[in-house]
């Protein structure tokens, strides 16, 4: 991709874009596609990462044009989709916990706890985007996911919590 030019650069929104909404910390087009689709919206770069990944290819970067990727907040943070991954089975339940953090804003727990880390924020909790934390990332238009689907959201939070509600190291 050529940085310099608006196509390059509209390459490279989109990548980013479908980082953002993955959550996960490995750059996706090194992950096999069939694991992660539920999460994302069908572009033209989530459909060329399905080719590679049936072709089992993978699009590396050239050193000289980083892609952005996110990064962790502070010591023991930890993406929160990666640990969706790790320990939700049901796909479904994985694409609405993403769905809750996209409407968030969030990308790692940091992004979900009090100043020093150690307690959930409760508006995290009970589904509110406060106003309080804020974003310098362009996320995705979000809607408020149904009430309905907030039990898995929270009984993954509590996954993160000890029986002390204080937040695992």
């Amino acid at each position: 991709i050529r940085a310099g030019d608006t196509i390059g650069q509209q390459l490279l929104i989109t990548i980013g874009n479908t980082q953002l909404e993955i959550g996960i910390s490995t750059p996706f087009f090194h992950l096999d596609h069939k694991y992660y689709a539920h999460l994302i919206t069908d572009t033209w770069t989530t459909h060329l990462w399905q080719f590679l990944s049936l072709a089992n290819t993978q699009l590396w970067q050239a050193p000289a044009n980083k892609l952005w990727a996110p990064s962790l907040q502070r010591v023991a943070d930890i993406f929160i989709m990666d640990e969706t991954m790790r320990i939700v089975p049901s796909l479904s339940d994985q694409r609405i916990i993403n769905e809750w953090r996209v409407f968030l804003r969030a990308i790692s727990v940091a992004d979900l706890v009090n100043g020093n880390g150690t307690k959930l924020n409760q508006d995290t909790y009970h589904r509110w985007r406060s106003s309080e934390r804020t974003s310098t990332l362009k996320w995705p238009v979000a809607t408020r996911p149904h009430s309905d689907l907030l039990h898995i959201w929270q009984s993954f939070l509590r996954h993160l919590l000890t029986e002390r509600n204080i937040l695992k190291a």
